[in-house]
């Protein structure tokens, strides 16, 4: 991080903010209205002494993340966080992917 971006961020340590164990949407979705209410446009979430996150917590935070108008930066994330966000932002990829449509005359039932 550049020393322009410390100088005009706020740090939140997420372990402090919620729980060293991010667990459920709602916690989520709770942590990221307290996010949008903040004046700062840009905040550093500090990862120090978060020890576990789950799939629908990681989830819930990448929708919110991707919804939001602030500028997030993740920090001092351990490997196996960064994973879980990984696989749940892949797996959000995917899901984007674009099918053909097909119309009801095409579909047989068996």
């Amino acid at each position: 991080m550049s020393n322009r971006l410390n100088q005009n961020a706020r740090t939140v340590r997420v372990s402090e903010a919620i729980a060293p164990d991010l667990m459920l949407r709602v916690v989520a979705e709770a942590f990221f209205d307290e996010i949008e209410r903040s004046e700062d446009k840009t905040l550093i979430l500090d990862f120090t002494a978060i020890r576990s996150v789950s799939r629908s917590f990681a989830h819930q935070y990448a929708i919110r993340k991707r919804a939001s108008k602030k500028h997030l930066v993740e920090a001092n994330m351990s490997p196996e966080i960064a994973r879980m966000f990984e696989l749940v932002n892949r797996n959000q990829q995917a899901s984007r992917m674009i099918l053909p449509r097909v119309s009801k005359a095409e579909v047989i039932t068996v």
